[in-house]
C-alpha cells in the first residue's frame, strides 16, 4: 500500500480482532518489530516463548487495514483482581501509519477490555528518552505515576 493510499484509512475503515493463538500474536509483534527502538525482536529474544505468555495472560487487540494489512497491536494484562490495575505490556502502530488514530483505537479498545473485566486503572512503562511517547500517551489522559533509571510508569484511571 503507499504512503498516499495509507493517508485514506479512517476510521471506519480499521478491523479490530483480538488475538489468542500464540503464531498469531507472534507474527503480529514480529510484523511491528520496527516500530520499537530498539527493534522488539532485539529486546524479546524468545519471540514464540513471549507470545505463548501473552496468550496465556493478556489481551491482545490486533488492527488491520481493509486489505488485511497489520496496522497496530496492543497486548495488555488485565488480571490483576488484587490492584484492579491493568497494565499494557506491548503497544505499537505500524510507523507507516502513524497520525491516523490508530493508536487512540488501540488504547480505547484496551480501556475497554479493561473495565469490562474489573479494573479500575491502566499503566505502561515507556523510555525516558521516548519524547513522542509521552507526548501520545499525555495526551490519552495518562499521568507520570512512577520512575526507574531509565524509564518512566504511566497512570491512567479507567473512569466512565
Amino acid at each position: 500500500m503507499s504512503h498516499s493510499a495509507s493517508r485514506n484509512i479512517t476510521a471506519e475503515d480499521l478491523c479490530f480482532r483480538q488475538l489468542e493463538q500464540p503464531a498469531q500474536i507472534a507474527d503480529a509483534w514480529q510484523g511491528l518489530s520496527d516500530a520499537f527502538d530498539p527493534p522488539l525482536d532485539r529486546t524479546v529474544p524468545d519471540l514464540p516463548a513471549y507470545a505463548r505468555k501473552l496468550a496465556e495472560n493478556a489481551v491482545t487487540i490486533a488492527c488491520y487495514s481493509p486489505q488485511n494489512e497489520l496496522l497496530g497491536c496492543i497486548s495488555f494484562y488485565a488480571n490483576d483482581a488484587h490492584s484492579q490495575e491493568a497494565y499494557i505490556a506491548e503497544f505499537a502502530t505500524s510507523q507507516r501509519f502513524r497520525h491516523l488514530g490508530i493508536g487512540k483505537a488501540l488504547i480505547g479498545k484496551a480501556y475497554e477490555a479493561s473495565r469490562s473485566r474489573g479494573m479500575q486503572a491502566i499503566r505502561l512503562e515507556v523510555r525516558k528518552n521516548n519524547a513522542t511517547a509521552q507526548r501520545f500517551y499525555a495526551r490519552q489522559g495518562f499521568l507520570p505515576d512512577e520512575e526507574g533509571a531509565t524509564t518512566v510508569f504511566l497512570r491512567k484511571e479507567l473512569v466512565d
